[in-house]
């Protein structure tokens, strides 16, 4: 019984030195790692594998290492003591190695919803569609003809906004980000509608100018029709004039279909075309507002005026700017008729053949009833006058006129109201007035033919239309 006694007592010693010897072992090599020599630490790792491989067969290197262990200093052995680490320490540190695990996993947990329950994985599909919608309204707003400048921003950021939305969108789930691709298209919508607006603002602007310059292009033509009307004009001028009018029609056309920088030009091209016939048209009839010859028009009028409020009889008045032709009894106006002139209605009559009504103080020399004339009844007037023909002679002289003769048989007769100026140099009235003009006077009675005494006239009318048309100012 002793002798089994003592053969479990051994055997169980050497157990426990079988176990005991590798945990020895790796305490002796933590102290030498930390105090003794290089060698030392490379014998204690071979020492550690030989014993995890042949375990109780080492009885002679375990004597070593205890004999070993013994000769060291009894502070250094009690330190190497302390260092052994207990059964419970050491599934408490198996614990706190799975808790930091645990703790590990949750926290990569963690890091990986945030960014999902924060929404920076969500794709702005929104954002993008409204970015689309922006830049699509931009070009059905002509941006691309009134604002390619922004319009060519915004198509930028459209572009980098859905670059960065497709990458994001190739990533893992947690590591997407979509904010950046989410302020990029932000921003490529903010200006798609700046450059809608601006679209629209400039083609606003550009078609408020077309419309002006057509409405000032569209007077300036019709203030040379009516001049035309009133006057005659070159061939040159008619030519500018059909030009300028041609040049209208097609920039109403360029406006109505929407091309107002065209329209704007054309209307512009028209209203200098007509505004050179205006101009010359204007400094002709300009002459009817001249002071010099206005005063002595004025000084001719009150002379038969008064004459005839003087003799009591009748005196008539003729005015070429206001086409009317006035019968004066006893001083004070008793009948006024509207009068067409001859055709060319500015100017004074110098020569034979110049189509003008002259200008000056004449009498009646024959009465024609009718059959005695072409025009229903006719008043002769003595033109030309002693005056006349010296102004006849002075023009030949200085050679501004060419014809031999200074004209004649200057009428006042029937067949007018024709609202237009087609004589050859006469007055015209419409035939039942003419009746009674010719009734109310007799051969001998003055007839003043002035340009303007100050009464207006469709010519000045006219004049100033035309000045009050070039003093608009198109912004």
């Amino acid at each position: 019984m002793e002798a089994l006694r003592r053969l479990r007592k051994l055997r169980a010693k050497r157990m426990h030195f079988h176990f005991v010897l590798p945990r020895f072992l790796r305490r002796a090599g933590a102290m030498l790692r930390h105090f003794a020599t290089p060698v030392l630490f490379l014998s204690d790792c071979l020492c550690a594998w030989l014993a995890a491989w042949f375990g109780p067969g080492l009885s002679a290197l375990r004597r070593f290492f205890r004999r070993a262990f013994q000769k060291l200093p009894p502070r250094l052995q009690l330190r190497l003591r302390l260092w052994a680490i207990p059964p419970a320490l050491l599934r408490a540190k198996r614990n706190l190695l799975l808790a930091s695990a645990a703790c590990l996993l949750l926290g990569l947990t963690a890091a990986a919803l945030v960014p999902i329950v924060s929404g920076r994985t969500s794709p702005p599909d929104f954002g993008r569609q409204a970015a689309w919608r922006a830049y699509e309204q931009a070009e059905r707003r002509g941006a691309a003809r009134w604002a390619p400048r922004q319009l060519a921003a915004a198509k930028k950021a459209l572009a980098q906004g859905l670059f960065e939305y497709r990458r994001q969108s190739a990533r893992f789930l947690p590591l997407r980000n979509f904010e950046v691709a989410r302020l990029i298209l932000s921003q490529a919508e903010q200006r798609s509608w700046e450059a809608a607006r601006a679209a629209v603002n400039r083609r606003k602007s550009a078609q408020e100018r077309a419309q002006m310059q057509v409405h000032q292009a569209t007077e300036l033509v019709a203030i040379g029709r009516d001049f035309g009307m009133l006057m005659p004009l070159s061939l040159y001028e008619r030519t500018l004039l059909a030009r300028a009018q041609v040049r209208l029609q097609e920039a109403k056309q360029h406006w109505r279909e929407g091309h107002y920088a065209d329209a704007e030009a054309l209307a512009t091209e028209s209203e200098t075309v007509a505004s050179r016939v205006g101009e010359a048209c204007a400094e002709r009839a300009g002459r009817y507002a001249d002071t010099q010859l206005v005063e002595r028009w004025r000084h001719m009028v009150d002379e038969t005026v008064a004459w005839s409020r003087r003799t009591g009889q009748t005196a008539i008045v003729v005015s070429k700017a206001a086409h009317s032709l006035t019968l004066y009894r006893g001083g004070m106006p008793n009948k006024r008729y509207r009068a067409d002139i001859g055709s060319n209605s500015i100017a004074d009559k110098t020569a034979s053949g110049d189509q003008a009504t002259p200008e000056g103080k004449y009498r009646i020399v024959a009465k024609k009833d009718v059959g005695q004339s072409h025009y229903h009844r006719a008043l002769l007037l003595d033109y030309p006058t002693a005056e006349d023909l010296a102004v006849f002679r002075r023009l030949r002289r200085s050679g501004k006129i060419r014809a031999s003769a200074p004209g004649g048989q200057i009428e006042i007769h029937g067949e007018g109201g024709r609202q237009k100026d087609w004589t050859r140099g006469c007055v015209a009235i419409a035939n039942p007035e003419m009746d009674e003009l010719f009734n109310a006077v007799s051969i001998g009675t003055p007839v003043v033919i002035v340009g303007s005494h100050g009464d207006g006239g469709p010519f000045l009318e006219l004049v100033e239309r035309y000045r009050a048309a070039k003093s608009e100012v198109i912004p």
